[in-house]
């Protein structure tokens, strides 16, 4: 009973994590389901419909379909589809329903590949995962079979002329995450500032025609847990660097001096958050225009719990820690895939169920979560940062871009907030 959520919801699923990852890489995504994975994607998790197609479907598969092994109705109908339109890829994904059946999608996605000549794969969800696995698995299958399929290990990336301005590629950017619109202007105009060249930003503002150009960069910025098997692959296959961070508020000096030192010294994985001498991330004559001397959450230490996808609320942790010194910053996890990520020494920890939630920041005197978590801590001092991956389109229109300088009103609104209690 330990996983059981009675208060509070679920994050998005996988599947929807998958729809996000391809949404604008120009594929076919299909899902073996009766309806319902479909309408909780486009009603829920997804803000793109309104503005930008993508070729998503539902199965339609019945009771009497899973139970006789009805494979041929599947195949058939994605024949026809893919015949009239003619997508870059056909990826296949399953609900819980058919995943119980024991359908054998590798050899489904085999057939269709061999009868259209079109890459097709299967992503590997089941519907009983959370969005960072969905993604990450999707992305994985992606790069593997479509945009890079006679890779080469251990190529090395391509020379650069101009090593004062790194390239970076931006990795694990979906609306799930990074929700407000300017999110991704934001982000080029970081690297812009500080003296970096914008490679890819996958997947989100690009098409399938940009991913081929992944491997020029000099080092990837991975923004997302999601997209730690899309760097690792990146990694194995171009031996090309990659630091985990998100440039908000004090991080942004942090983040920049990750960057060059894995851009230089090829290291493998730099989380931006445990590195020292942020100075060395500014470029010559810079003044950093953040509100840096803003005093912290109170004259009297805090231990305040962020609860969210590990990268980000890492990220946000340091750069508050950095106005706060004094108080203590931990991070709560319930998504898939993060522990590598998190730091258990500095208390930070991952969790399933509400009930592990509630438990790991019973003594927190401030946290820093989606509003849907409120009734979990009744009378703890509460600073909400919705998330669509969340509480969906609820507070859409509260979504900050704390990669500019909105990460001021955010700062300004908790420490606020904090004051009271």
């Amino acid at each position: 009973m330990k996983e059981t959520f009675a208060l509070t919801p679920v994050y998005t699923g996988d599947v929807s994590g998958v729809c996000s990852a391809l949404y604008e890489l120009g594929g076919m995504v299909v899902i073996h389901d009766p309806s319902g994975c479909n309408s909780t994607y486009n009603t829920h998790d997804e803000t793109r419909w309104y503005h930008k197609e993508s070729l998503i479907f539902i199965t339609g598969v019945t009771m009497r379909d899973i139970a006789l092994g009805n494979d041929k109705k599947l195949i058939g109908d994605i024949l026809e589809s893919a015949e009239a339109l003619q997508p870059a890829f056909i990826a296949l994904c399953t609900s819980p329903l058919a995943f119980l059946s024991g359908t054998d999608f590798e050899g489904i996605v085999k057939i269709l590949e061999k009868k259209t000549g079109i890459p097709s794969f299967f992503v590997p969800v089941s519907g009983m995962h959370d969005y960072i696995f969905g993604a990450g698995c999707a992305w994985e299958c992606y790069l593997k079979h479509v945009a890079f399929p006679n890779r080469k290990s251990k190529r090395s990336c391509a020379v650069r002329t101009d090593a004062s301005h790194p390239r970076v590629n931006i990795l694990g950017l979906t609306p799930l995450d990074f929700t407000n619109e300017n999110t991704v202007s934001s982000l080029h105009a970081y690297l812009k500032r500080y003296g970096f060249e914008a490679g890819v930003t996958f997947a989100l503002e690009t098409d399938a025609e940009s991913v081929q150009k992944l491997p020029e960069a000099d080092v990837n910025l991975v923004i997302s847990a999601s997209a730690v098997p899309a760097a690792e692959f990146l990694q194995e296959h171009f031996a090309q660097p990659y630091v985990l961070g998100v440039p908000v508020g004090g991080m942004r000096e942090r983040t920049a001096a990750a960057l060059r030192k894995a851009a230089e010294d090829r290291d493998p994985c730099i989380r931006a958050w445990e590195r020292k001498g942020a100075e060395n991330g500014r470029t010559s004559g810079e003044k950093e225009t953040e509100s840096l001397s803003v005093s912290g959450l109170s004259p009297k230490s805090k231990k305040a719990v962020l609860i969210g996808e590990a990268v980000c609320m890492k990220s946000l942790a340091a750069a508050l820690k950095e106005q706060d010194p004094e108080s203590d910053y931990t991070v709560v996890c319930p998504l898939e895939k993060s522990g590598g990520i998190l730091d258990e020494a500095a208390g930070d920890v991952c969790v399933q169920g509400e009930l592990q939630v509630k438990e790991a920041a019973r003594d927190a005197q401030i946290v820093i979560a989606d509003p849907l978590y409120r009734p979990l801590f009744p009378g703890i001092c509460f600073i909400d940062l919705p998330s669509l991956a969340y509480s969906g389109r609820i507070y859409l229109d509260r979504i900050p871009d704390l990669i500019s300088e909105e990460w001021n009103v955010f700062l300004k609104d908790q420490r606020n907030t904090a004051e009271l209690i």
